[in-house]
């Protein structure tokens, strides 16, 4: 043995080293990596320390044993400091001795060359050239001898196979799911799995309660699936409650400190596992590391061109500093589209995080990463009104993790008031459809930096009183109100229609139409540009008060055509919405059905949870099922509560009305029942009842309907229908939407189902009866 190279336990049967702990999961990898193998000749296994890739080679590798004659040879590198020692480690794990490397790597090479062999070299990351010229060397010598090497980055051979292996499986959710012990038999709980065996290892302990269970899910997933990290963790449960480890997470290098004393020296702590990594990086990609730890949840290139500034005069690009940790594992990336994001494992950043506030430049970091999404904020804001709706909501949820610690820095002192409070108000449209009760946090935080009366105060109060009415708090909505139409005066034209617009709103919820009307009446015309918008719908609203459904309608209607002519989606959901509640009070089914579906899907597709929760109460409302109205009673409910929005109070006689029947016609344990279902079901079950046709419903296509129904069932796209029925391809788009509104369906895809389901019955679906 070389000198300095510690020897390995080898199991003299397999050739691979003793295994001290039981090996848990990682089924799906095994199988992925060992077809891997029989497809190429050298297999390298890439990831961050501590993944668990040397236990995954060993699994490979022993399953592998007997298609190898020659047998299997583990060569344990993680102990070689020195690259020339390379060669005679491999050949002394092969049985082979000589005088100097070049003797040596001429006799490895002829040795090799009749040997059908797995040569598995562990921990290559530190002696990734010598790997290369070595394996250069004997792999075309040795046509039957298979590789499959661990390292932290790839060996960057031509005939390599590199492969990522991913953390360990942790469930991604818990609400309205409990953890039990079978959780522990899914595939998607290997984390937890093992969690549970090294800690009843350690400690003796009894098995875990459910709420103990949900616990360990919660330590597993916060160390993002690591095995060895995940086994230090159950190493403290010998000290520790599991509450304890939790909450000792949040410094994370302190806590996992205790590792088996048979380990290398860098896999006794998370610290010195990181060190190493930290240690293969050149200056310029530690810099980089440190400062792009402060993305959370991922981030792009231009983000990270955007953030990133380097410490030292460097020729090494972004691109070039992305590529270079991707590929010692720092990094990992997914794609989004046409875009790749990057993301780190969370012990990665914290580490990365760690070496910022070391070199005392935490604020500049944090405030560069708070420009730059600040900045896209604002760009939101101003294109959200057009085309572009949905692409801006996907952006605003890819980086929402980054948003909130834009907010959180934002909010951190007073000198950062004014960009806090355009922030927070720029990102109003996702807060009012999707996080109300955050939305409310963040404008109540930003709100207490200062008072003093500015233009970006007067939009975070035009913001927290909109949240505030639709929570229902109509106390801090009055409040808010006062206070913004007392500094309005001095701030101009817009602060004074942000006033206007939060009193018409606040006396909408009041149900009082005469109010809204005064508050509305000032402000005049508006340019046909959201805020525009939204004071058309205020006026329908007031008429829908009112009674006034003719008016109310005409207005709605109205606000449907602007959008859609320029491609607006949101408020065009709101108004189809509004125009289901008057075609049902009205008598009209058909229009119910259709406006009450086509509106839920638009709600859908812009992730409009507080539109998707009207949407379901008006439905309800308008169900001949009695028992399904009841059901999306407690569905509405559960949808609104989720973001903590509450009913319009305008509506609210209307809901009662419509509760009463339902126990009156179904009795009350009944409803409650079926309420209680709609309240728990998954929210996708939730929207497929809403869709549903009711029994007794007559839906009805027009002629123009019925031929394009059936192009579309036969895989036609829109233009080519448009050319086969020599019209636009934008009324053939029109008809489609009509279609999926009236049959109750979400994609093009499912009109075929749904056509050949009416054929087989002798009728059209649903039923459909063209006219």
């Amino acid at each position: 043995m070389p000198p300095g190279v510690a020897s390995v336990s080898v199991c003299p049967e397999s050739g691979l080293p003793f295994e001290t702990t039981s090996f848990l999961g990682r089924a799906a990898e095994t199988r992925h990596v060992s077809s891997m193998m029989g497809q190429a000749r050298l297999v390298t296994l890439v990831g961050p320390g501590g993944i668990g890739k040397t236990r995954l080679a060993m699994r490979v590798a022993a399953e592998a044993a007997e298609k190898f004659s020659d047998g299997i040879r583990f060569v344990k590198l993680g102990d070689v400091d020195d690259p020339a020692l390379l060669p005679a480690v491999v050949s002394a794990a092969v049985g082979l001795q000589g005088r100097s490397s070049e003797a040596l790597v001429d006799q490895l090479r002829e040795a090799l060359r009749r040997q059908d062999l797995l040569l598995v070299l562990d921990n290559c990351e530190h002696l990734v050239e010598a790997a290369c010229d070595l394996l250069n060397e004997v792999l075309p010598a040795a046509p039957d001898l298979r590789v499959l090497a661990t390292s932290r980055q790839s060996l960057g051979i031509a005939s390599e196979h590199a492969w990522q292996v991913p953390p360990l499986s942790v469930p991604l959710r818990l609400e309205g799911h409990p953890v039990s012990a079978v959780t522990l038999e899914t595939s998607e709980a290997e984390a937890v799995a093992l969690f549970v065996d090294r800690s009843r290892a350690a400690s003796a302990a009894p098995a875990f309660s459910d709420e103990e269970l949900a616990v360990a899910v919660e330590i597993c997933r916060q160390l993002d699936g690591m095995p060895l990290a995940i086994e230090l963790a159950a190493i403290r449960t010998r000290s520790l409650s599991l509450q304890q480890v939790l909450d000792g997470l949040h410094d994370r290098f302190e806590l996992l400190t205790l590792g088996n004393r048979g380990a290398t020296p860098r896999h006794l702590s998370l610290r010195a596992l990181v060190d190493w990594s930290h240690e293969l990086c050149t200056p310029p990609e530690r810099d980089f590391w440190a400062q792009v730890s402060v993305f959370s949840g991922g981030f792009d290139l231009a983000a990270a061109q955007n953030v990133y500034f380097p410490h030292e005069e460097s020729a090494t690009s972004v691109i070039d500093l992305l590529d270079a940790l991707i590929d010692k594992s720092i990094l990992h990336t997914e794609r989004s589209g046409q875009t790749m994001r990057y993301r780190m494992l969370e012990t990665m950043r914290e580490y990365g995080g760690r070496r910022v506030v070391q070199g005392g430049d935490e604020d500049g970091l944090r405030r560069r990463h708070r420009d730059y999404f600040a900045s896209l904020a604002d760009d939101w804001f101003v294109r959200w009104f057009g085309p572009d709706q949905v692409e801006i909501i996907a952006a605003i949820k890819r980086d929402w993790a980054n948003l909130q610690r834009a907010l959180d820095f934002s909010t951190s002192q007073p000198p950062e008031a004014t960009v806090a409070l355009d922030l927070v108000a720029n990102l109003f449209y996702y807060h009012v459809k999707s996080a109300v009760s955050e939305g409310r946090l963040w404008c109540d935080r930003v709100l207490a930096l200062s008072s003093a009366a500015s233009a970006a105060r007067a939009r975070a109060l035009w913001a927290t009183g909109w949240l505030a009415v639709i929570q229902g708090d109509l106390s801090t909505a009055r409040c808010t109100s006062d206070e913004l139409h007392s500094i309005a005066p001095a701030l101009g034209q817009d602060a004074q229609r942000l006033a206007g617009l939060v009193g018409a709103f606040l006396s909408i919820a009041q149900g009082d139409s005469e109010t809204a009307r005064r508050a509305l009446g000032p402000l005049g015309p508006m340019p046909e540009q959201a805020a525009g918008l939204i004071v058309r719908h205020m006026w329908g609203l007031a008429s829908l008060i009112d009674g006034d459904f003719p008016a109310a309608r005409e207005t709605f209607e109205g606000s449907v055509a602007i959008c859609e002519e320029v491609g607006e989606q949101w408020l065009r959901a709101h108004a189809l919405r509004e125009l289901t509640f008057i075609a049902w009070r009205q008598g009209d089914s058909a229009r119910t059905r259709e406006h009450g579906a086509k509106a839920l899907q638009l709600h859908l597709a812009m992730d409009d949870h507080l539109g998707v929760g009207h949407s379901l109460e008006h439905l309800a409302w308008s169900s001949h099922d009695d028992l399904k109205g009841a059901q999306l009673l407690g569905a509405a409910d559960a949808t609104l509560a989720q973001i903590g929005a509450q009913r319009h109070g305008f509506l609210e006689q209307e809901h009662l009305r419509c509760k009463e029947r339902l126990v009156r016609t179904l009795g009350e344990d009944a409803y409650e029942a079926a309420f209680e279902t709609g309240r728990t079901a998954p929210f996708g079950r939730a929207i497929e009842l809403a869709l549903a046709p009711d029994p007794d419903d007559s839906i009805t296509l027009t002629r123009r309907e019925s031929e394009v129904a059936r192009l579309v069932a036969r895989g036609m796209s829109n233009r080519e229908i448009a050319e086969s029925l020599f019209v636009s391809p934008r009324t053939v788009e029109t008809h489609v939407e009509h279609i999926l509104a009236k049959l109750g369906l979400r994609s093009r895809g499912q009109v075929a189902p749904k056509l050949a389901l009416g054929e087989a019955s002798g009728r059209h679906p649903g039923p459909v009866t063209p006219r």
